[in-house]
This record gives structure tokens, sequence and C-alpha cells, in this order.
């Protein structure tokens, strides 16, 4: 009911958030496109896009939240640091669009047309066409991109082998993605963990244990009894318990409530893959408009309230 309301008639960020969006994430879930540049280009051209990259940093820096569109974000980290990593992901992106666009220009053939097709359309389809950007939806260009990256490296008299160049262009990609799903892996598992303690702490038969959140939370907590609180039907009696993660989408503070506790859960100290707080929105980009996002991370906090005595509160209200 809340999405149906409330992306009834969604409103979109401007053509520029929606390429620089769609250039970062695109660059983040295909890395090998980031690291393979100074194989696949000329250098002209990666200094070139270096430069330009930092004149547009340079021009966007403590501009974050304008630039991605995110009202609600209250970053923990500097906002330069945000743009950093949003430009050098973005190189990567240029990257794919790059080799997506030099296929039918170097081999004027059906498959390099197909390739070319692929990539761009996939691209444009997760940046514009779909209501938000998200890793799963750039994933399907991998394929393609590993066959443009080596047909470009062989047109350019340098074969796709285990020589030092190409190690050296694909273990670091290799390495970074690695840790990115430790950290996406990680933290499903932080947030499994919580959601069963919780569950077993405040689960009963004498209240409902209602809980805000999607995602991997609201599946462990249905499984351990918890009620997802549902857009405009939801009324919490007294004594009701409302459960409520803050590193989740639609959740506020329950209104005429009283809180019971707070609970931090640790989560990986250097890189994120969802974090409202830290520019991080894997799986979707209303939430951030990076992939990913590699610093310092604060704890995520579930806080626990309950309905007092004498009252009824309606926890969600459609926005």
């Amino acid at each position: 009911v809340v999405y149906a309301a409330g992306f009834e008639q969604p409103s979109r960020p401007g053509i520029g958030v929606l390429v620089l969006e769609g250039l970062a994430y695109a660059g983040g879930c295909l890395l090998p496109a980031l690291f393979f540049a100074p194989l696949l280009w000329p250098r002209a051209a990666v200094g070139a896009a270096a430069f330009a990259a930092l004149a547009i940093g340079t021009l966007v820096e403590g501009r974050m939240r304008p630039l991605v569109g995110q009202e609600y974000a209250h970053y923990q980290w500097p906002e330069v640091w945000l743009v950093v990593q949003l430009l050098v992901l973005a190189l990567g992106g240029a990257s794919v669009v790059a080799l997506a666009v030099a296929a039918p220009l170097r081999r004027r053939d059906p498959e390099s047309w197909l390739l070319a097709a692929w990539i761009l359309g996939t691209l444009v389809f997760a940046s514009a066409f779909n209501w938000v950007n998200n890793g799963r939806s750039n994933l399907p260009m991998a394929p393609a991109l590993g066959i443009a990256i080596a047909r470009h490296l062989e047109a350019r008299g340098r074969p796709l082998a285990a020589s030092p160049r190409v190690l050296a262009a694909a273990l670091p990609a290799v390495a970074l993605a690695l840790c990115v799903a430790w950290a996406d892996w990680r933290w499903a598992g932080d947030v499994r963990e919580t959601a069963r303690d919780l569950a077993r702490r405040y689960a009963s038969d004498e209240h409902t244990l209602y809980f805000y959140g999607h995602w991997g939370f609201q599946y462990y907590m249905e499984q351990a009894g918890g009620v997802a609180v549902e857009a405009e039907r939801s009324v919490a009696r007294a004594g009701d318990l409302l459960v409520v993660p803050d590193n989740n989408v639609f959740v506020e503070r329950p209104r005429g409530a009283i809180l019971v506790e707070v609970r931090p859960r640790p989560a990986p100290s250097w890189v994120r893959t969802v974090g409202r707080l830290t520019g991080a929105g894997f799986y979707a980009s209303s939430l951030a408009s990076l992939p990913f996002v590699f610093g310092r991370v604060l704890p995520d906090h579930y806080s626990v309230w309950r309905v007092p005595p004498g009252r009824s509160v309606r926890p969600f209200s459609v926005p």
C-alpha cells in the first residue's frame, strides 16, 4: 500500500543526477571496467577523464545531497569523501559506456551491435526506467561487458591472457568485489541474528510484536512471530510492542509509544552496501546514490517501543 501510494506518481531526479547515478552504479557493479581502463584506453583519454572528474568534484563538493537528491540523508562522513567515491565509480561507468559504443565502431558485425544494445539497453533501463537503480538491475550487463573487454583488448593487441598487466587489473577488481560481498554477507547475518534475538525476547501470546522494515529483517521477524506494520490498518493496542530498525525503509518513530530499549548492532567498520546514514544503497538508489561506500561505519540501531496502558497507536500512516 505504501509503495503504491508513494510511487503512483513518482518524482524522478533531474537528468544530470540520473546520468551520474547510473554511471556510478554501473561502475560499482562492474568493477573490471574501472580497473581495466588503463589497458583499454589511451593514457590521454584516461587522464582527460580523470581531470574531468576532478573538475566536476570541485564543482559539486559540499553539495552532495542536492546532487543525489536524498533530502533525508544525514551522512556520517564528509560530503567530499562521498563525492570522490561517486566520481571514481562514475569513471568506471563511463568506461562501460565507451566499451559499448566502441564495439560496433571497431567491428561492424552483428555480434558487436548485440553487445552495444545489450550493455546500453540494460544501463538505460536501470538508470531511467526502473523505479530505483540497484545492483541487480545492472548485473545483466556483466556477460556482455566481459566479452566487450576481451574483444577490445585483442583489438589493441593485448590478448586477454594471464599476463602481469592483465593480472594487475583483474586481481584488484576481484579483491574489491569480495570485500563488498563480505560486507553485505556480514550485514545480512547481523540482521538475521538481531531479528531472531529480538523476537525471542519480546514475542509473546499476551501482546503483538509489530515491526517496521522489509528485506531480510521482515523475513526473519515474520518467521519468529513478528507482525509487519500494514499501512492504514495496523493499530497497536496497550501493551503491544513495535521494533524500529534505523537502517531500513519506511521507518519512523511511533507516536504515543514509550521507548523500551535501543539495541546497537555492529556492522563492517570500513565498507557498507546498505546504509541510509552512509550514502550506500546497493539494493535501492532511493536510499543513496552509491552502490557501496568505503569508510568508517557506525553500528545499526534497533529501538523497541511499547504502547502504554489506556492508549492505542496507529504506528504507520501513508505519507
